[in-house]
């Protein structure tokens, strides 16, 4: 089914419903729709910090830092018209690599998730765990 037959609304009922089926516990219900999800919105990063969420709940930080990882190559593409999507997922597995206490690899992540164009949540978390003041996080 081309990603066009969705329409943003069915993308967020989407991902909503992966996420519920994530914290009710159905890992392989929520993974089988954080994968179809990213093979409609490839360019995306919300599937894969999706199934990074969900490896963390199950704490296998090491699988949440893998499928960061796998959407970080797809997403690394200089032609990637959401280049700011890359720095989410380089958030995120910043996130995942500090709970995996990889902190020297968490920061550098952290750090480089800096030089794209991050807002909102996504880069108050990076201040917060960069230990820097808000006012940062919003400039």
């Amino acid at each position: 089914m081309p990603a066009e037959v969705l329409s943003s609304d069915d993308i967020q009922l989407l991902t909503g419903l992966a996420f519920v089926a994530s914290g009710a516990g159905l890992s392989l219900q929520a993974a089988q729709i954080f994968e179809s999800l990213a093979r409609l919105r490839p360019t995306r990063a919300f599937p894969y910090v999706g199934m990074a969420v969900l490896h963390l709940n199950r704490q296998q930080t090491s699988q949440a830092v893998e499928a960061l990882e796998r959407g970080e190559r797809l997403l690394s593409d200089p032609q990637n018209p959401e280049p700011a999507e890359h720095g989410i997922l380089l958030a995120w597995k910043g996130l995942a690599l500090h709970l995996a206490g990889r902190e020297s690899e968490s920061i550098r992540a952290l750090q480089q998730s800096r030089t794209f164009d991050i807002e909102g949540s996504t880069a108050e978390m990076v201040a917060r765990m960069l230990g820097e003041p808000m006012e940062t996080a919003r400039s």
